[in-house]
C-alpha cells in the first residue's frame, strides 16, 4: 500500500501499517485549521451517522458498507468469514484476517470507505475476496498507533 498526499490541506501522512502485518490500513493526521469528527457518510447526497463504537464483526452479523465508488446508498450484507486475504496487484502484499460477506456490494473506489451497523464502526473497506466485498477489522487501525473517534 502506498503513501496517499495530503489531501487539499486537510490531511497529512503520518504513517502505513507495516508492509507484510497483513493490515490495509494507512493513518493521515487533520492540518491546522481543520478537524476530523466521528461521523461517516452513509449516501451520495451527503447522509451523516454519528460513530458512538465500534467492534469486530463475527460470522452472521449484519454490516452495511458506503463507497465512493458506488455512490448508492448504504448497502448491507452478512458476514460469511472472518479470514479471508486479498492480494495487492500493483506490490503483491498480502493483505489477511479481513471480514467477508456474503456477496459483492462495493465497486472499484470504495476502497476505504465505511462498515458499520447502526451507530456502530466496524471496518474499512479493501476490495473483493471471492467475488466478494471484503474489509479490514475496526481493532486494526491500531497498527498504526490510532483508535476509532466515538465521541
Amino acid at each position: 500500500m502506498g503513501e496517499v498526499a495530503a489531501v487539499a490541506g486537510i490531511l497529512s501522512f503520518v504513517r502505513n501499517a507495516a508492509v507484510g502485518s497483513g493490515e490495509d490500513i494507512q493513518f493521515n493526521r487533520t492540518l491546522s485549521g481543520s478537524s476530523a469528527d466521528n461521523f461517516i457518510y452513509t449516501r451520495p447526497s451527503g447522509g451523516l451517522r454519528e460513530i458512538t463504537s465500534w467492534a469486530n464483526p463475527v460470522v452472521g452479523a449484519t454490516v452495511c458498507n458506503y463507497g465512493e465508488g458506488s455512490r448508492t446508498n448504504a448497502q448491507c450484507a452478512i458476514v460469511r468469514n472472518t479470514n479471508g486475504m486479498i492480494t495487492d496487484r500493483d506490490d503483491g502484499t498480502v493483505y489477511t484476517q479481513l471480514r467477508v460477506v456474503d456477496r459483492a456490494i462495493t465497486e472499484g473506489g470504495d476502497s476505504g470507505g465505511p462498515w458499520f451497523i447502526n451507530n456502530a464502526a466496524r471496518g474499512v473497506h479493501s476490495g473483493l475476496w471471492d467475488g466478494r466485498s471484503a474489509f479490514e477489522i475496526a481493532q486494526a487501525v491500531s497498527s498504526v498507533g490510532v483508535s476509532i473517534k466515538t465521541n
